[in-house]
């Protein structure tokens, strides 16, 4: 259902539009699509990507204007300012994807839910103000929280911050949290115990990443083409590392991995061309296609990374990943073998020397037996010879 706002608000629109000739301002019957919600209220969405100021109405036909609908200004790459008024409740998913020119948005008092993705791709986004009243949502320099500030939904993709620690209090970063990030440099996630998928992709000036060790996953692309990346000390406790998680990292050079790794995602490592060595634990089960190993050559075909090789150990999935990829490796021996093949020796050893012993003892028997007999041949001949010298007498 669409609805048109009242001749007054397009009147009072044109209005400012003559007295403000600079400023572009347009009616909301045409800037908006209306739709009636079953409690009465509408959901807007933007129906010109060209609009640079939008100002929402409260309502519309006496609709109270509830909430801003899924995509609302997606793709509206010229929009620099919002006004979003105290009425609104729900900013839904991707409600500014694609907005890469606005640098401010203030969320009002009444919102109560802010969807997924809302923000992605709003690289000149400075600060996101939150008022003071909301019950849900706060900011803080400029940097969107739940009201408790346990997860960071926002992190502007502009903010002028190049080191941040999250609070202690944060211990969840929501997906996205960080992609495109501009400025920042240094992060660090103390208390964080979960990270949503792809939560710094893309942040190009990102050097280093303080996790926390309760981290067990790194979900998705967690730092695709952050190329600023150099040095990556993976969480002690780490079990998965996502498809594509350090994609495109070309100036990544080390990595250390925890003994409690169990897989390695497809692409994980592709394109990390600084990289020449992995030891990979014995823990891990399964890697992805190209996961490690990978980048592209002169015709944007995957190759072998030049001079990389592994140090795995024998029998393990490493070794067999390194060995059907033909990935240059160094095997070494698990300590489980070593105590296997020690034990195999020790047991040889002493059948050897069981067997030496049995041959001694039986050649110390025959040749006893053999002393045994001449003895008795001996003896026999003796009581012969005095046989035949009795009967002649």
């Amino acid at each position: 259902m669409k609805l048109k706002l009242p001749i007054s608000a397009v009147l009072a629109a044109a209005v400012m539009s003559l007295l403000l000739p600079g400023l572009s301002v347009q009616a909301a019957d045409d800037l908006f699509t209306a739709t009636e919600l079953d409690d009465g209220t509408v959901s807007l969405v933007c129906s010109d990507k060209s609009v640079l100021h939008a100002e929402i109405p409260a309502e519309i036909d006496g609709h109270p204007v509830s909430e801003l609908g899924e995509g609302c200004f997606d793709g509206c790459s010229s929009l620099e300012t919002v006004s979003i008024p105290d009425t609104v409740t729900a900013i839904r998913d991707y409600a500014f994807q694609g907005c890469s020119m606005l640098d401010t948005v203030e969320i009002p008092a009444s919102v109560v839910e802010i969807g997924d993705f809302v923000f992605e791709g709003c690289t000149s986004l400075a600060e996101i103000v939150t008022d003071t009243d909301n019950r849900e949502y706060l900011s803080e320099d400029g940097i969107l929280f739940t009201k408790e500030q346990d997860t960071l939904l926002r992190f502007p993709a502009a903010a002028k911050i190049t080191d941040y620690t999250l609070p202690e209090s944060c211990v969840t970063v929501a997906p996205w949290a960080f992609t495109q990030c501009r400025y920042l440099e240094r992060v660090a996630l103390p208390e964080v115990i979960a990270m949503g998928a792809d939560a710094f992709m893309g942040c190009k000036m990102l050097e280093s990443v303080e996790l926390s060790d309760s981290i067990t996953e790194l979900i998705g692309a967690t730092f695709a083409n952050c190329t600023g990346l150099v040095d990556a000390d993976l969480p002690s406790h780490l079990v998965s590392i996502g498809d594509k998680c350090f994609f495109g990292c070309v100036h990544l050079y080390g990595v250390k991995f925890p003994d409690t790794l169990k897989s390695i995602g497809e692409q994980a490592f592709f394109g990390c061309n600084a990289i020449q060595e992995m030891t990979l634990p014995d823990s891990v089960k399964t890697i992805g296609e190209q996961g490690i190993g990978y980048s592209l050559d002169s015709d944007q075909k995957p190759i072998i990374l030049p001079d990389f090789h592994v140090n795995v150990t024998f029998g393990t999935a490493a070794y067999k990943y390194a060995k059907d990829n033909k990935i240059p490796y160094n095997a070494a021996v698990s300590r489980n073998t070593a105590m296997l093949v020690l034990v195999c020796a020790v047991l040889l050893l002493l059948l050897v020397v069981g067997i030496v012993v049995e041959v001694k003892r039986r050649k110390i028997e025959k040749e006893e037996e053999a002393a045994r007999l001449e003895e008795e041949r001996r003896a026999k001949a003796l009581a012969e010879r005095r046989a035949k010298k009795r009967s002649k007498k």
